[in-house]
This record gives C-alpha cells, structure tokens and sequence, in this order.
C-alpha cells in the first residue's frame, strides 16, 4: 500500500533537499503536497488527506503546533512527524505531548529519516488493520440486519450509504463469498479481497466495495454500480483465478441484481458457489448461473420415498452418491438427498414419526462432514444399521453420549457418526436420546455450544467471528441466527450488555 506524504518547512530548499533525499515511491510513500507556508498547507491537507506530514515546528505565521491542532480535529488519523533544531528540543517534546509521532533534529539525514519512516509505517499499517477490523465488523453487523429485516431497497440503501460509505443507490451489484481453506488464514483471505476490491475500483471508478467476515475463514463482499444502465465488470476477478486457486481460496458470485430488497436471495447464490469446492475438491471462482440446480438429480428424492426397505434403500443411495460425485451436484441438492434418506429411514423403522424428524441444513451437513464421500459413506452405514435393540445398555449409551457432546461441541458431531460407532439404528438412537432427556440430540448440541458462546461473550475478549468458530460454526451469520433463537438476543447484542 502507497502512503500519501506532506512536507512543510517555511524553508523552501529544506522543502527541495527533502523531495530529492528518498525514493520516497521505494518506500512506499508518495508526495501528495509541499508547502513552505502553514496556512497554504492547512488548505492543501484538506484537499490532499495526507497519512503523513513531515512540518517544521517553528514557523512564521502558524507554528507546526497549531497546524497539528488544527488538523487532527479534522484529520484525527493523520500522523505528525516533526523536524526541529535542537534548540528547539522543548517544543518537539511538547509536540509528542500532544499527539505528534515523532521529532527529528536538524539537520536530518538520510539514515535518520528512514528510520523515522519505517517506524511511521508499522504505525500506519497497524491503524489499517485496526480500521479494517472495525469496518469489518460494522460492515458484518449490518449485512446481518438486511439479510435478517427484509428491508424495503430505499431503507437499505440509506443504511449502506450512511454507515458503510456504500453509494451506489440503484444497483446492479452482486455479492461475493470467499472461503479459504484455513480458517486461521482469515487475514490473508482479507487483504486478497481488499486486492480485487482496488482492482476493481481501478478498473471502474463507479464501483463501490463493502467488505466484511461472515465466519471463521469465511468473507463477503458486496459490489455495486453507481450507473443502473452498466454491468459490474469480472475481467478482475477472472485476472485473480488463479491466484484464489493457489492459494486454496473458493470465491463464490452470485448473479446481478438491482434491488436490495431482494439481497437475501443474491446472498444465497453467492454462498452457493462458494460451497462448490465442497463438492470439487478444488479452490477457485463459481460464478452463479440461472437454471444450475440438482435437475435429474433431485428425482433421487422421490426414489428413495418409494423404497420399501432397508436394502432397497441402501443399493440406491450407494448409485446416489456416484452419480452426485460424478456429476458435481450442489450441496442444496445433496442436503435434500440426506434430509429424505433420514425421514424414509425413519418410516421403515417405525421408530419415530416422520414430523419428529429434525432436517440437516446445508450449513450443518458441510460442518459435519469434510465431503459428500464421507458423508454418503457414512448415511449409507446407517441406514445399513439393525434397528432393533435389547435395551440393556441404553442409559450408558446416552450418557456417553452426553459425555461426548460436552467434550467435542465444537467438532464434527452428527447422529448418524455416532450411532455408527455404537453400532446402533441412528434413528433408535434419536428416539432413545428423546426419551432420555427430553429433547433431541441436535436441540442438545445446539444448546451446548449456545451456552458455551454466552460464557464466551461475556468473559472473554475474543471477536464474535472467533467465537462463532470456537463452538463449531464456521458461518457466523448462522451462528448468530440459532444463538438468538435459542437465547432470545443477538452475539452482538449481548457482547455490549457486558
């Protein structure tokens, strides 16, 4: 990242000695201004911003102070760097007293300069980072309130336009979710977004960018024209393909659209594509296109409703899984195969009713298993299972269960793992939970991890996106929905009752 910098000394040939001293572009500077009158360059920082001003302390007219005091009330971000003669000393201490970064005695050499200018950019980039999280965090809170409100498209672009500087008040935009494969190497998949975000406003000056996380490893960004009549070009983010498959990064985009109103569904075809690479075993971008669905695929469902045994059942869902494999079906449409395979397998046993039957969502089933191989190899294992059981060992089954669940919350936990390592029917496995302790296994798990966060939200000071990960939700924006479902109030809400 290029820093602008100001010079300022009521001397103009310091004011030359010090443009020709650096490569300033070297050290990732850039003159945005020079001045040798202080009233001149309160005007000047104004138009320019600059991140940097190198001033003189003592000056005609408008000491470096006063302009320092001037600015910041204005500027609060940008960093004073001062130069002053050693007679001087009492006035450069009385600078750093008031918030300047620095002082430098004159003369000022090369050497003493670069030093001050790599001490300016760990300080610069450091208050970027800071800045970017805030934003993010903003940015993630209220991307939450429109997919959460339904608001009409005026509300939410007022909203866009008034907290996240997002102008673009007609549209199209898209939206864009990425996923790496690390959910430690959030930072890097934050500054590759922040990356195709200059990009794209290079490219387009009528672009405007809002950036936020949405879980542990997971970002969005959302993209708008400030032209209704022009399309939101993907030349850059073609350019960056590679780039996102090298470094196992899936970038999901949804299709274009002009009402914000309608930014919930735009969300869910951009998360789509991102979940692609669950099924492909490969990084990359997915790009939504209308039409793309399960097809031929989804007649899967109504096949496996029609067995009218176990093995029947089973035998179908072994040429399920190669054909979804084989012809790269989406996790909805593998999430609708699961989800039926579990109500059939509870029809066949008896065991429960069929409205009993608690669905896996996309987001759980990709929580739970690493891909579809695992989880078919696992749905198929289960439904394979004897549903009859003696009974004997059922109150020590659930209690290692429960042991289970309190130990391993934030892992890979599923009913049909489980009973697979009891060698029990999942869906006996579901009643027996029930019958033991009054709820099932999934409001059991879920109420675990929804305690667990409360404690983590008020004793500790890690970032909603952490604590999402931390009890097993990689998506925070579900995190969030089930937490406030189950606890009567928002992440966010409850970190500020603290």
């Amino acid at each position: 990242m290029t820093y602008k910098v100001m010079i300022i000394d009521d001397e103009p040939w310091i004011v030359k000695d010090l443009v020709a001293m650096l490569d300033w572009e070297a050290r990732g500077f850039s003159i945005a201004a020079v001045s040798s009158d202080a009233t001149e360059a309160e005007f000047l920082a104004g138009k320019q911003a600059p991140d940097l001003i190198l001033c003189d302390i003592r000056m005609p007219g408008m000491s470096g102070l006063e302009l320092m005091e001037r600015l910041k009330r204005r500027h609060p971000g940008v960093v004073f760097l001062f130069m002053s003669a050693y007679s001087e000393f009492s006035y450069a201490v009385r600078a750093v007293q008031l918030g300047a970064f620095d002082y430098l005695i004159k003369p000022v050499g090369t050497g003493m300069l670069e030093a001050a200018l790599d001490r300016v950019t760990s300080a610069l980039s450091e208050r970027n980072r800071e800045r970017a999280k805030a934003a993010a965090l903003r940015n993630t809170l209220l991307m939450l309130e429109l997919l959460d409100g339904g608001l009409p498209h005026r509300a939410a672009a007022g909203r866009l336009a008034k907290e996240a500087l997002f102008r673009p008040a007609g549209g199209p935009y898209r939206l864009a979710i990425a996923h790496a494969d690390n959910p430690h190497s959030s930072e890097r998949l934050q500054e590759r977004l922040a990356l195709l975000a200059d990009r794209l406003t290079d490219d387009d000056p009528a672009v405007s960018l809002m950036i936020g996380q949405s879980g542990a490893g997971k970002w969005f960004a959302l993209i708008g024209r400030s032209d209704r009549a022009s399309r939101i070009r993907l030349s850059s983010w073609r350019s960056m393909r590679r780039q996102f498959e090298e470094e196992g990064i899936a970038l999901g985009v949804s299709s274009a659209f002009t009402g914000l109103d309608r930014i919930k569904l735009h969300y869910r075809e951009a998360e789509r594509m991102a979940r692609m690479r669950w099924m492909t075993g490969r990084a990359g971008m997915y790009i939504y296109r209308a039409g793309r669905s399960g097809g031929a695929l989804l007649d899967f469902v109504d096949r496996i409703r029609m067995t009218s045994h176990y093995a029947e059942l089973g035998a179908l869902l072994g040429s399920v899984a190669s054909r979804c494999v084989k012809e790269g079906a989406d996790p909805d449409t593998i999430a609708a195969i699961y989800n039926e395979t579990i109500r059939q397998s509870a029809r066949l046993d008896g065991w429960l009713k069929e409205q009993e039957v608690e669905e896996c969502s996309v987001e759980e089933l990709l929580a739970l298993y690493p891909n579809p191989d695992k989880l078919f190899e696992e749905l198929i294992a289960a439904v394979r299972k004897p549903a009859g059981q003696d009974g004997e060992n059922d109150s020590r089954i659930v209690a290692e269960v429960l042991r289970e669940i309190e130990r391993n919350y934030n892992r890979r936990l599923s009913l049909t793992s489980i009973a697979a390592k009891h060698y029990i029917n999942a869906n006996y496995l579901s009643q027996l939970f029930k019958q033991k302790t009054g709820r099932s296994f999934k409001q059991h798990l879920v109420e675990t991890r929804m305690a667990k966060a409360a404690e983590l939200l008020q004793d500790s000071g890690m970032t909603l996106q952490e604590i999402s990960g931390e009890v097993g939700y990689d998506d925070y924006f579900h995190f969030s929905k089930l937490f406030k479902k189950y606890r009567g109030i928002s992440p966010a809400d409850l970190r500020k009752m603290r």
